[in-house]
């Protein structure tokens, strides 16, 4: 009988070999051939597999979940095969379709009573729900001629992913930002970027800002996979003062929903400003007025103010808001820069164009800070433009347009001539241009 080198066992477990009498050796010995005495019924040695996925253990055509798990997250079991058999066990490379695959150290040898392990992974490199993928294990277990099969499941789903930066510098989770020394009055503020690395919609729905600091931008905002969103933070640069605490950011964002930043900085009563407007010697406070007068149509009407630094560091007029009506002289370049102990001018011009009143605030903006913005109330009246009125007499008589006045009779050689006068009764004043005589008078 010729059987092949790996049933061995088998044909050994169905028969026993006695050796031959003595006498029967001594007769044939030189053949050195074996006798079959008798088959003795032995049990059959087989390889028997269980599959385990932790302490759960899974039978063929049964389910395994890899439950949900985040886009970009690691999604990995450990199947352990126990050899409950009593011949060795060979388990060969798995199966996996539909977003799976197994590794390990294939073929997989295990003795009869020991263990091994194999790792199945799941795709999450993008969201998808999977539902229904085979993973067939083949062995020579031959309960399982066909292969072990598990039906594996897992739900990839997409998240949010919020990283924050300023000016160009990743801040991490319970990290710091500095808004380093600054003087009283002193502009302190920080653009800060919200990126969404995730592979889903990042919901801010809240910024919540320590003592110190405050900001304009208003929440919630969304922020799509792979954009970004700004705001700004300013800290309070009124007083002196010293501020540190935390800002946090509440999002969505499943592995940082409070997003925790410490800020810091430092308000010195140092260098200030310190700004004085006049118009010529009179000093215009906060709400004070100034007067442009009454002036007649087409008319000038301008005023030149003088500021003033008494401070210790530069002044800078930021902007300077004017009523209607009123507007700057052209070339007013802003902002006006003024240093320590100097002074600067700017002017403002009335419209005179048509009559009417004009009136309004003037706002002047700077960074001194006990006096910014300064309001000014202006106000001014443009009249008519005054009108002459002639009146045309002659020896006290009065000559209406269109009249007449007679010399009279006289002989030739005498004196003619008569004195006319001439008055204004009007508003404005009088100019003759012409006179023009008949032929006779001179």
């Amino acid at each position: 009988m010729r059987l092949p080198p790996n049933d061995w066992n088998w044909f050994l477990s169905l028969i026993s070999i006695a050796p031959p009498s003595k006498k029967r050796r001594q007769k044939r010995l030189a053949g050195r051939t074996a006798t079959i005495q008798q088959l003795e019924p032995r049990e059959l040695l087989t390889a028997s597999m269980e599959v385990f996925d932790g302490s759960m253990q899974l039978s063929s055509y049964g389910n395994d979940s890899f439950g949900t798990v985040a886009v970009g997250a690691s999604a990995s079991h450990t199947l352990t095969v126990t050899n409950v058999g009593d011949e060795t066990l060979e388990v060969d490379q798995p199966s996996a379709d539909m977003g799976f695959s197994a590794q390990g150290a294939f073929p997989l040898y295990v003795d009869p009573g020991n263990s091994a392990s194999f790792t199945v992974s799941m795709d999450t490199s993008n969201a998808y729900d999977y539902s229904g993928s085979q993973l067939g294990i083949p062995s020579n277990d031959p309960n399982y001629m066909s292969g072990f099969t598990v039906y594996l499941s897992g739900d990839v789903v997409g998240v949010p992913a919020l990283s924050l930066s300023e000016g160009g510098v990743q801040i991490a989770a319970g990290g710091s930002d500095q808004f380093g020394t600054v003087n009283v009055g002193d502009a302190a503020s920080k653009n800060f970027s919200i990126s969404n690395s995730g592979s889903d919609v990042l919901n801010v729905n809240s910024l919540t800002l320590p003592s110190g600091f405050y900001t304009n931008a208003y929440f919630p905002i969304s922020v799509d996979p792979g954009q970004s969103a700004q705001f700004d933070v300013e800290m309070d640069t009124s007083g002196a003062a010293a501020y540190s605490g935390t800002m946090t950011l509440g999002s969505d964002d499943p592995n940082h929903p409070s997003f925790n930043v410490t800020l810091s900085g430092t308000v010195e009563s140092g260098a200030v400003p310190s700004m004085t407007l006049r118009d010529g010697s009179v000093t215009l406070g906060n709400n004070s007025s100034d007067s442009f007068g009454s002036v007649y149509v087409g008319s000038s009407a301008s005023k030149t103010f003088a500021l003033s630094n008494s401070g210790d560091a530069s002044l800078t007029v930021s902007s300077i808001s004017l009523p209607g009506g009123f507007s700057l002289a052209s070339g007013t370049s802003l902002p006006i820069t003024v240093a320590a102990g100097h002074s600067s001018t700017f002017v403002v011009n009335m419209d005179t164009s048509s009559t009417g009143s004009r009136s309004g605030t003037m706002e002047v903006d700077s960074n001194d800070s006990s006096n910014s913005p300064l309001d000014v109330n202006l106000d001014g009246t443009v009249n008519p433009a005054p009108a002459p009125s002639m009146q045309l007499s002659a020896n006290w008589n009065s000559l209406a347009n269109g009249g007449s006045y007679s010399f009279g009779t006289v002989n030739v050689g005498d004196n003619a001539a008569v004195d006319f006068e001439i008055d204004n009764s009007g508003s404005g004043p009088l100019t003759i241009t012409s006179l023009t005589l008949p032929s006779g008078f001179t």
